[in-house]
C-alpha cells in the first residue's frame, strides 16, 4: 500500500459555516485550501519524489482516506460538519480524479487536541496505479 501525506495548517469552516457562505465566498475558500495543499507538497517532498507523484496523480482508485483534525482546544465538535466535504472538494481534479465512491472506497475521520496546534492531516492510501504516464 503507498501513501501521500498532505497538511494543512487551517481547519477548514464546519458545513453549517460554510452552506451560509454566498458562492463566491465559499469558493474563495475552497481556492485557498487547494493551494495550501498544493503547496505542502512542495514543502514535503523532495524534487525527485515529486516527479513520482505527478505520474500517479490524480489518483483514479484510493483504498483508503484517513482525514485527522488537530484542534488547539478540547471543545466538543460535530463529527458531521467536519465530513471532509471541504478536503475532498480541494483535492478534486489534481490529487484523486473525482470524490465520489468509485474514487474513494472509505474515509477514516478522527479528531486530535494537541495545544498550540490545528490543522489537517490528509493521508490518501492507494494499492495501484492504472492512470501512471510515461
Amino acid at each position: 500500500m503507498y501513501q501521500i501525506k498532505l497538511y494543512t495548517n487551517t481547519i477548514p469552516k464546519s458545513l453549517n459555516v460554510m452552506l451560509r457562505k454566498h458562492w463566491s465566498g465559499r469558493k474563495k475558500e475552497m481556492k485557498q485550501l487547494e493551494d495550501e495543499l498544493r503547496l505542502n507538497i512542495l514543502r514535503t517532498y523532495n524534487p525527485k519524489e515529486r516527479v513520482l507523484l505527478k505520474k500517479v496523480m490524480p489518483l483514479e482508485k484510493v483504498a483508503l482516506v484517513e482525514l485527522t483534525y488537530y484542534f488547539p482546544d478540547k471543545r466538543k465538535r460535530d463529527l458531521d460538519n467536519f465530513s471532509g466535504k471541504s478536503i475532498f472538494d480541494a483535492l478534486k481534479g489534481w490529487a484523486i480524479k473525482d470524490d465520489n465512491s468509485e474514487v474513494v472506497s472509505k474515509v477514516n475521520t478522527e479528531f486530535r487536541c494537541v495545544k498550540g496546534m490545528s490543522g489537517v492531516e490528509v493521508i490518501l492510501n492507494y494499492k495501484e496505479v492504472k492512470n501512471e504516464k510515461n
